[in-house]
């Protein structure tokens, strides 16, 4: 079997910092920018909003579904230039989705974008495994800031482009634009690698310990999906005007960028998994509980949910990078891992939102995701130093 290896045996930390930011800038904007175009959007062609909300929910199923297809396309191309591929596969879908006709069209090309990020954020962990193998929480945590980063510039600034650039088509084609621009920063930034016809390692769907990372992933992922969701919507129930609501997921997600950039660090330091992602949980979920007790004090509580996703959505990407024994593995693992457990996530606001409709408030569905983080504070307990070392049946 042949080898890749890098141009250089070493990548400087800020060099690799820099284009892990400048590859994950790029994967949420034409996800999370759409949300507030969303009424402009069905107005403009006679749309119901259960056909536009679409635009939202295919990504995440698309980025399951094709997450698993990255392994074997970082092994052809490299994750270099796999990354590059979905990148530029969000820009041009992105692009020709702001002229396309009819809401049919646009759906279709969000598809597209949905699977280029699917493959673009399933091939980062083999670069941070192949680069950064001694620090991957951290390195992991720089990348989840940066989709962070975007997911929030994305959503700040999509309703003001509209207004400059004649309407929420103006909005798209700058997304697609500006992702485009990503696309080559990555290029020109990224640690090169030679390819050397490297066969892709297998999806590990027999090994039991991947289906546990499987089932944190999803259950991680599924508050994040739920309280973007539906927080801003129990705070109204509970006398909150709607801005002030809305304004308790800025914090969470400012919250969110504090946390991947501080405890995936720590969680390195002492070589730390079990704990940190345990306390996460607990946090999380004691906020959840919080806003139930005192509403008023939500602004608080939107700040500790932050950190607890922030830091939970960074430490439950490196667990795959941990148990893996190489950079093949590590992206075959992840493959699976972010495959299955976006596709669980993204069926988190759907459900959720039938608590709400059979029990007549969002106090169920708080209580419902206080559940989801007990749930996931016990699957994190077998989460030992053991249980986590790289062994050769992860993507053998």
């Amino acid at each position: 079997m042949g080898e890749r290896r890098p141009v250089s045996g070493r990548t400087s930390g800020v060099a690799l910092a820099v284009a892990l930011l400048a590859g994950a800038l790029a994967l949420r904007p034409s996800v999370v920018g759409v949300g507030p175009l969303l009424e402009a959007i069905a107005a403009d062609l006679t749309a119901s909003r259960g056909a536009v909300g679409l635009l939202a929910t295919i990504p995440v199923f698309c980025m399951g579904l094709f997450a698993p297809l990255a392994a074997p396309l970082s092994a052809r191309l490299g994750a270099r230039h796999a990354i590059a591929l979905g990148l530029l596969l969000i820009a041009v879908a992105g692009v020709v989705r702001a002229v396309a006709p009819s809401l049919p069209w646009i759906l279709a090309l969000t598809v597209l974008v949905g699977a280029g990020i699917g493959l673009a954020q399933g091939s980062l962990p083999a670069v941070v495994k192949r680069y950064a193998a001694d620090r991957p929480a951290t390195a992991t945590g720089t990348y989840v800031a940066g989709i962070q980063i975007g997911a929030a510039a994305a959503t700040a600034l999509a309703a003001p482009v509209a207004t400059v650039a004649g309407g929420w088509r103006g909005t798209l084609a700058v997304l697609g634009v500006a992702t485009a621009v990503l696309a080559v920063a990555w290029l020109a930034v990224a640690p090169r690698e030679r390819i050397r016809g490297e066969a892709a390692a297998a999806l590990p769907v027999r090994e039991p310990r991947a289906w546990l990372l499987v089932a944190i992933f999803g259950l991680q992922s599924a508050p994040f999906y739920g309280v973007n969701a539906w927080m801003p919507a129990y705070y109204v129930e509970q006398g909150w005007t709607p801005a002030a609501a809305g304004g308790l997921l800025g914090v969470v997600n400012l919250a969110g960028l504090a946390g991947a950039l501080t405890v995936p660090r720590l969680a390195d330091r002492y070589h730390a998994r079990r704990g940190p992602l345990i306390v996460a949980a607990a946090v999380l979920g004691a906020a959840l509980l919080a806003s139930l007790a005192w509403p008023a004090g939500g602004w608080a509580w939107a700040v500790f949910i932050g950190v607890a996703l922030g830091s939970l959505f960074s430490l439950t990407l490196t667990l795959p990078l941990d148990t893996s024994p190489d950079p093949r593995a590590a992206a075959a693992t992840t493959g699976l891992v972010i495959g299955v457990g976006y596709l669980i996530a993204a069926s988190a606001p759907a459900t959720l939102g039938l608590v709400r409709d059979l029990t007549g408030t969002h106090v169920a569905t708080l209580w419902t995701l206080f559940g989801v983080c007990v749930l996931l504070g016990l699957l994190c307990l077998p989460l030992s130093r053991e249980r986590l070392r790289p062994t050769a049946s992860m993507g053998a």
